[in-house]
């Protein structure tokens, strides 16, 4: 079983902060730009068929966008999976280091942290 160490759990923390962050940018300009296209669509079809190479352009680049949008949203929520080993993980790591220190230890305190925001994360 692989444990973490107090000060890469900060930094592993740190480093999905920042991707959430990047993800949360990313997908409100995916968003903002599947609008675009939508709108852009509704114009065109004012004008011209569903078979106008331009209607076509542009009902392929909005397929392409969603797809995009659904495989970032997949990425940015952790599965109910991942949380909950992720946690018994952390948790068989605070036993053994209560066995050790006690429980004002910083160690002890950072993987208690670590816990309450992972069981946070995993509350609908």
């Amino acid at each position: 079983m692989l444990f973490v160490l107090p000060a890469q759990a900060q930094d592993q923390q740190r480093s999905i902060e920042d991707s959430t962050a990047l993800i949360s940018i990313q997908r409100e300009h995916l968003v903002n730009e599947i609008a675009r296209v939508e709108s852009h669509l509704f114009e065109l079809r004012k004008t011209y068929t569903e078979h106008h190479p331009d209607v076509l352009s542009l009902r392929n680049q909005l397929e392409s966008l969603r797809a995009k949008l659904t495989a970032l949203q997949k990425q940015q929520t952790p599965t109910a999976t991942d949380l909950s080993k992720q946690i018994a993980d952390i948790e068989s790591h605070l036993v053994e280091l209560r066995n050790i220190y006690t429980e004002h230890h910083p160690d002890v305190l950072s993987l208690r942290e670590q816990l309450q925001r992972l069981r946070a994360q995993r509350r609908p």
